[in-house]
């Protein structure tokens, strides 16, 4: 999705926690799997996992629709970017064009349960497999239908932060909403600006996606546990949210 500025203010300070809790548990699979220290990371947000693989010397790739989001992120891995180690490109996940291959790819905090439809997680798919090297790992996660059926109102108050998170779910659309809403302090002054922005999460069978994968050339698919990439998950639909992991 392409968010705005406010969203990606607030999102780059205070809706981080995934990317920073998964980012060791990709990095140790990764690591177990491949001696090749180079990782795309695809709807890379505000850039908390690429700099996490930064500081364990790989060099990254970050692709993102959100040029506000980017933003961030550079500012985050500034110093990687100027050693080298690191470039950002503002791109959609469907239709990017690097004419690069890579041995791992990322893609991380159900980024690809916000593509639209069947067809838009398809083409994104062809996309990873044509920019993989043989063999090379791909590794995103993404929300299951019992994770997304789960509505409800969360409202997080801080000193610098008001912030209410309303969740609906709408099963005749195949679709979940999350609107995020709230006041953040301004870093430069004792004024507080108010952000608005609804995130969409489209809701796939995992059947379908292991499907997906096959037909776009991946060798191998499987699903793994949120807290252990290592532990196989027979039966996804049962969770809330799964990684996949997919061999090219």
């Amino acid at each position: 999705m392409n968010y705005g500025k406010s969203f990606a203010d607030v999102y780059s300070k205070h809706l981080i926690h995934f990317s920073v809790q998964i980012a060791p548990r990709i990095y140790k699979y990764i690591s177990t799997k491949s001696n090749k220290k180079e990782v795309l990371d695809l709807c890379c947000g505000t850039g908390q996992l690429a700099y996490y693989f930064l500081t364990k010397d790989f060099q990254v790739t970050g692709i993102d629709i959100s040029n506000d989001m980017l933003y961030h992120a550079k500012e985050l891995s500034k110093q990687f970017i100027e050693k080298g180690k690191a470039e950002f490109y503002n791109d959609d996940a469907r239709y990017f064009s690097l004419n690069k291959k890579f041995p791992n790819i990322v893609s991380t905090y159900d980024a690809l349960n916000h593509l639209e439809d069947e067809q838009s997680l398809i083409q994104c798919f062809q996309q990873v497999y044509e920019h993989l090297e043989d063999d090379g790992i791909f590794i995103f996660d993404l929300n299951t239908k019992l994770g997304l059926s789960k509505g409800g109102t969360f409202i997080r108050e801080e000193e610098t932060l008001f912030s209410v998170a309303q969740s609906m779910f709408e099963p005749l659309r195949n679709k979940a909403f999350t609107r995020y809403y709230g006041f953040v302090k301004n870093d430069d002054s004792p004024d507080y600006y108010k952000y608005d922005e609804v995130i969409y999460n489209t809701i796939f069978k995992m059947e379908d996606v292991r499907e997906y994968l096959y037909n776009a050339g991946f060798g191998s698919v499987e699903f793994a546990h949120l807290n252990n990439l290592f532990k196989i998950v027979e039966e996804p639909e049962s969770e809330e949210r799964v990684f996949i992991i997919a061999t090219k």
